[in-house]
């Protein structure tokens, strides 16, 4: 579905299956993307299964796609939002457009964007500005609950600025978990003031939060340095203390940013968070404001009750991220082992369930815990076996060869572990690729021509 130029804005596309058959399930996918906005302002794509297709589930293109929602739809599975139908692009892409909503507050407006072949939600380019990204299930299934993930990023923002991945009101935050490179990746220099609020981030193979798309950053001193969202230094020197007694938990804070006032835009919003054992913020706590007198006196003390029942899980780390007054976050803190005061019984913590196990990346076939050319060539044995063409997807031993998730096993699945190795779990090109994409559309963005078009997107989300 394709709808164009200026002038064919305020459209209401709901309740369709787009890429699958009258079963919601069966993939029938188009040939490009499944919604395609170009120049095309205020419409609502409500309630749809959007699946399946062979480029993006829905794309919006071009400085004049404004105002544009998406809500409620299933974006990369079946209409069940149980079993992935994965769109062979991205779920999502923005592209150099702006003020556009993915989701919303309730749980009527949320889209499960999962499954993807690529990662869930692209934003790109400098003019993908004020685009809100909120209330999603990103890698998970319709109940939030399953393995459902994006083979690449859960959400990725390359070149653009001024977009907020959650938010501070309640319902705001996404669930971002299982996919097969970061939670959340922000790629190139002018990416900045690009806000990720109480999210729920866990189980991705990569960072909760990759800047540049390189592993984790380390904090520089007084954090002059630049780079995406200003590469600006997380929280240090965290402590978290638990004292429970009773229904109720006091929490004892205590961290310090080491940023100066003249690197970046004061009051700090420091984020803290239920973590796993690398980090993954997977319950937000609650927050705090770092002034520029916090900043000269160092380490910062505060305290906070909370409801045990509140925890979804037994704490065991905790983690934080730091946000300034333009937007920029930070990566996330390395998980600290959360301490236990002395004070009442564990018993209600003790009876909360454990800190989700982290996920499995599927191109590590043999399972050792690392991706290396051997990993292909366990694919490729298995294609050179007698019966090739029925390669199994599994072996006895349970090690999956269908690293891509089609149901089959083909070159494909070996050339994607190779393409990690070589690339270094980058799946784009940085800057490059976004000066190569500018070029190739500058004369005539909205018109070129299908193969064109698809083939340079194909190297970029």
């Amino acid at each position: 579905m394709r709808i164009f130029e200026t002038g064919s804005g305020a459209n209401i596309i709901a309740s369709n299956y787009i890429g699958t058959a009258l079963d919601g399930a069966s993939d029938l996918g188009n040939s490009l993307s499944g919604v395609l906005l170009s120049n095309s302002p205020n419409n609502n794509i409500d309630g749809n299964v959007i699946s399946g297709n062979d480029e993006f589930g829905v794309y919006l293109l071009g400085v004049d796609s404004t105002g544009n929602t998406v809500q409620g739809n299933h974006i990369g599975t079946d209409a069940t939002g149980l079993n992935p139908v994965g769109n062979a692009g991205s779920g999502v892409v923005i592209s150099n457009a702006s003020q556009n909503l993915i989701g919303g507050t309730t749980p009527e407006s949320r889209n499960v964007i999962s499954g993807n072949l690529r990662s869930g939600v692209y934003l790109i380019r400098d003019g993908a500005t004020a685009n809100r990204v909120e209330g999603n299930y990103i890698g998970t299934n319709a109940t939030g609950t399953k393995d459902l993930g994006n083979r690449l990023s859960g959400v990725v923002i390359q070149g653009a600025a001024n977009n907020t991945i959650g938010g501070t009101v309640s319902g705001t935050g996404n669930t971002i978990a299982n996919n097969g490179l970061s939670g959340i990746r922000v790629l190139d220099n002018q990416a900045i003031d690009n806000a990720i609020h109480r999210n729920s981030i866990v189980s991705n193979i990569g960072l909760g939060i990759d800047l540049a798309g390189d592993g984790a950053t380390v904090n520089d001193t007084n954090d002059a340095d630049m780079g995406p969202n200003r590469l600006q230094n997380t929280a240090t020197t965290l402590e978290i203390e638990v004292t429970e007694t009773g229904t109720t938990a006091l929490i004892d804070f205590e961290y310090q940013v080491d940023t100066l006032p003249d690197n970046a835009t004061f009051p700090l919003t420091v984020e803290f968070f239920l973590s796993d054992s690398n980090g993954q913020g997977i319950h937000y706590l609650t927050d705090n404001l770092y002034s520029t007198t916090d900043q000269t006196v160092g380490l910062k003390p505060f305290s906070q009750s909370f409801l045990v029942s509140s925890f979804p899980f037994t704490p065991e780390y905790g983690s934080a991220t730091v946000t300034d007054a333009a937007g920029n976050t930070s990566e996330f803190s390395s998980a600290v082992l959360i301490a236990f005061g002395s004070g009442g019984s564990s018993e209600p913590l003790a009876a909360l369930s454990p800190t989700p196990a982290a996920a499995h990346d599927p191109l590590d076939v043999n399972r050792n815990g690392s991706i290396t050319a051997i990993d292909a060539l366990l694919v490729i044995n298995a294609l050179n076996a007698k019966d090739a063409q029925q390669a199994k997807s599994a072996d006895d031993s349970g090690a999956s060869r269908d690293v891509n998730g089609d149901g089959r096993v083909t070159a494909l699945d070996a050339l994607v572990i190779i393409n990690r190795v070589n690339e270094n779990d980058s799946p784009s090109k940085g800057i490059s690729t976004v000066e190569l994409y500018d070029a190739a559309f500058a004369k005539w963005d909205d018109d070129a021509l299908a193969s064109e078009e698809s083939a340079l997107e194909d190297l970029l989300f």
